[in-house]
């Protein structure tokens, strides 16, 4: 199976090669160039060209580039807010790798105790809880706590409660992280102790009112493997103890800091309910903020275009309120299905998302065109990289999205390096998705087909059957299901499927001779060749590019006659459609 991880850290080993003395000349070097992109053949269908960040006024931009260049002497922040594409941190968290092994380690970002609000932990570490929590999600209808950045919330009024973390990937932290947990300040919470693995004392951790901080902080005295938490009372006042998450990061200001939060199940009206959200992102004063949301806000099929843009502008509002500094990158979801019906509404967000963030003064990545457009998610199943629903990805799937994510930065970044970043950047390529065309077949070259054959690429339309198909094109749906290798009666909208289909030579008609000097062939059921000769007609079959008013003045009648004679509704054709002409 391919394997893009390996290509790509290989790439990244010959980035350092270059990366000895100065960063930013390697990222320039053409070699780099060459070799970072040397992966494209394996994935065809992904937009490699145009994997760049887009911008419609360079303001938007808020020198993060200039930031970025200075990382050994300044820490660099990302926030990148999503769902359950960003909560399992699988492509989020090759993104922080990458970007940290290029420009610095500056710390492992938000973490949350999951096990504690009964949902899955992130890609790098597993969550563990005891005793018993309440706890709330952006998700949920009913929000009894506060939230902030993470989007959840733990709380307990019980002191035998407790919750820790095993980490799983921490070989490149620094041996005097720091670690921030943030939570509810007032002199009724509970103390929490933390325990490091291999260090015998506990820590001891204070949440009154003095505190003006949205957090406690703590230096953790080397790299765990595994932190625990438990409570403890020490005061007749103390009653609960409620808690947003905690953040770790580098102690040194260099460095990238990638935070990645999301819930599954997540949306713009999910991240709205988060009450302590300014408030925390304003203690952090990220960077850059990135919203990758939107999808569930839209899975249904139908796409309420209005609702989904005041949202989002009521998102970036409240960003740049509490962090007027930060750039801010508009994402889109790429391609999905749901119960096997493509949601076309994707490239409607992608066009929506654009416009809000140009509209808005934000820089805009547009991931749905980069992954290959309408009907991608087929092709990424194909090879593997997306999971049975077509929603969710696979590991490798997810890795490559990682990627494309990193290069479309280091690209950008490369290009503020070597040219200087022009006044606007637009990649203008929506309208170049191949399966977007008007007709959903293709004729192909036949010179290797046998005789009197032709070879068609079809691209499924919603809920059709391979027998329904079969039936259009005259072939067997058993010949079908061979020729796409496959098992099942259902096909998925845009699909696509070869057909092999016969040709039928037929003589054309003198249409300059007299009525009954004409021999009009027949290749039409035996029901039609049983037929007088009065009513005897010429069968035509539709080629890509027809249209009745075109066929009628080919054979000299009209669009009404054609309507009448094959009972047509509309004046829509399809290829491969039969039409009788008398």
């Amino acid at each position: 199976m391919k394997n893009i991880v390996l290509v790509f850290f290989f790439l990244l080993c010959s980035f350092f090669s270059f990366a000895q003395n100065e960063i930013t000349d390697s990222v320039s070097n053409p070699q780099y160039i060459k070799r970072f992109m040397g992966y494209k053949n394996s994935y065809p269908f992904i937009r490699y060209a145009e994997n760049y960040l887009e911008w419609e006024n360079k303001n938007a931009l808020k020198n993060i580039f200039e930031r970025l260049k200075n990382t050994k002497t300044r820490k660099f922040k990302v926030l990148h807010i999503g769902d359950s594409h960003i909560q399992a941190d699988i492509f989020t968290g090759m993104i922080r790798d990458n970007l940290q092994q290029i420009f610095g380690y500056g710390g492992r970002g938000f973490i949350f105790p999951y096990a504690s609000a009964k949902t899955h932990s992130a890609n790098d570490y597993r969550t563990f809880t005891k005793g018993n929590w309440e706890s709330t999600r952006n998700v949920l209808k009913d929000n009894p706590f506060d939230m902030g950045i993470t989007g959840a919330t733990i709380f307990t009024k019980d002191t035998a409660t407790g919750f820790g973390f095993k980490f799983y990937r921490n070989n490149h932290w620094d041996a005097q992280n720091k670690i921030r947990i943030y939570t509810k300040m007032s002199n009724a919470a509970y103390n929490l102790q933390m325990k490091v693995s291999g260090y015998d004392s506990l820590f001891t951790l204070k949440f009154d009112s003095t505190n003006t901080l949205p957090y406690v902080a703590a230096t953790l005295p080397m790299i765990p493997e595994t932190l625990e938490f438990s409570l403890k009372k020490t005061d007749s006042l103390q009653q609960f103890f409620e808690c947003y998450g905690l953040l770790i990061e580098a102690p040194e200001n260099k460095g990238i800091l990638y935070n990645s939060v999301g819930i599954n199940g997540a949306g713009l009206t999910s991240v709205l309910k988060q009450k302590l959200f300014e408030q925390q992102l304003a203690e952090l004063q990220p960077d850059l903020v990135i919203i990758d949301i939107g999808g569930n806000d839209y899975a249904g099929g139908k796409i309420n275009i209005n609702e989904i843009k005041l949202n989002l502008e009521k998102f970036i509002a409240s960003i740049k309120n509490a962090s007027p500094e930060a750039a801010i990158l508009i994402s889109c979801t790429q391609d999905f299905y749901r119960r096997r019906r493509n949601i076309g509404a994707a490239k409607d967000f992608s066009e929506l998302t654009r416009e809000v963030a140009f509209k808005n003064n934000c820089i805009h990545y547009n991931y749905y065109n980069i992954a290959g457009g309408k009907y991608a998610m087929l092709k990424w199943q194909k090879n593997k990289l997306c999971q049975r629903d077509r929603i969710h990805l696979t590991g490798s799937g997810y890795s490559l999205k990682g990627e494309l994510y990193t290069q479309a930065f280091l690209n950008t970044y490369r290009m503020f390096l070597e040219e200087g970043l022009p006044a606007s950047f637009l990649v203008d390529s929506l309208q170049t998705v191949a399966a977007d065309t008007a007709s959903n077949t293709l004729s192909l070259n036949t010179d290797s087909l046998d005789s009197g054959m032709r070879k068609i690429i079809y691209f499924a339309e919603k809920y059709e059957r391979v027998g329904t198909i079969a039936r259009k094109y005259g072939v067997t749906a058993a010949d079908l299901k061979k020729w796409n290798k496959l098992t099942g009666n259902m096909v998925d909208e845009g699909e696509q499927l070869i057909i092999y289909q016969k040709i039928n030579k037929v003589k054309s008609p003198n249409w300059n001779a007299k009525p009954h000097e004409q021999n009009l062939k027949k290749q039409t059921s035996s029901k039609e060749k049983n037929q007088t000769a009065n009513t005897q007609h010429y069968i035509y079959v539709v080629k890509s590019g027809d249209s009745l008013y075109t066929i009628a003045q080919k054979f000299k009648t009209t669009v009404k006659k054609l309507k009448t004679l094959n009972s047509l509704r509309s004046d829509k054709l399809k290829p491969g459609q039969k039409l009788k002409i008398k």
